[in-house]
């Protein structure tokens, strides 16, 4: 079981961000633990883990992934996660998960980044 963790925490997690793809690691993106973007991403590993909290809204237990889940797609290399916001104001906050940084490019609205993060659910950012 230790070994599974370990592997998903260094397990790179494709996403789809209003149609800009980006990767990361696992343990990047779930270092806020109990933001709504670690639950998709940790969602985004099912069948291995947890349920994917909207499209699961039905299932008052959330132990079962829909199958029709509009949060996923496959790729070859594995589950994709769509993530519907802005690909710029998300790149912002992923450079922050990875260094700890925040660093707005000045054509990119500090609002929008806010709005981002806060939709995402990053408290700490």
């Amino acid at each position: 079981m230790l070994n599974s963790l370990q592997t998903l925490k260094m397990e790179w997690i494709t996403l789809d961000v209003g149609g800009t793809l980006f990767s990361s690691q696992h343990s990047t993106l779930t270092k806020e633990a109990m933001s709504i973007l670690a639950r998709k991403v940790n969602a985004g590993m099912k069948p291995y883990f947890s349920s994917c909290i909207e499209c699961c809204a039905n299932d008052v237990m959330q132990n079962a992934m829909s199958v029709s889940c509009s949060c996923l797609t496959s790729a070859e290399e594995g589950p994709i996660v769509k993530i519907d916001c802005d690909p710029a104001a998300f790149s912002v906050i992923l450079n922050y998960l990875r260094h700890g940084v925040i660093a707005i490019p000045p054509y990119l609205p500090f609002p929008l980044v806010k709005a981002t993060a806060s939709s995402l659910g990053l408290i700490e950012m």
